[in-house]
């Protein structure tokens, strides 16, 4: 397996970007740091922190423990990052 280097990453879609932007601001307001995020997801630092900063897209089903673990639903996380791109 290789590694990747972060120049590598293709670019992400507005949207996705968008969704990471969303889950971003709402983890941060829920008082769960990129570093918890990654713990309670079982990844890496580092694998959160590129997610985080939109330059790698989530999962559906890492999207769907983030809503659970903010108390919310993938449809809010998603209705948030559509209403950041307007």
């Amino acid at each position: 397996m290789s590694v990747v280097r972060n120049e590598e990453i293709p670019e992400m879609g507005a949207f996705a970007k968008a969704v990471a932007w969303a889950v971003k601001e709402m983890t941060a307001s829920a008082g769960i740091s990129g570093s918890a995020l990654a713990r309670r997801l079982g990844r890496a630092q580092s694998y959160a922190s590129v997610r985080l900063n939109g330059r790698k897209a989530w999962t559906l089903d890492e999207l769907d423990r983030i809503a659970d673990m903010i108390g919310t639903t993938v449809d809010a996380l998603m209705s948030r990052a559509a209403s950041m791109r307007e």
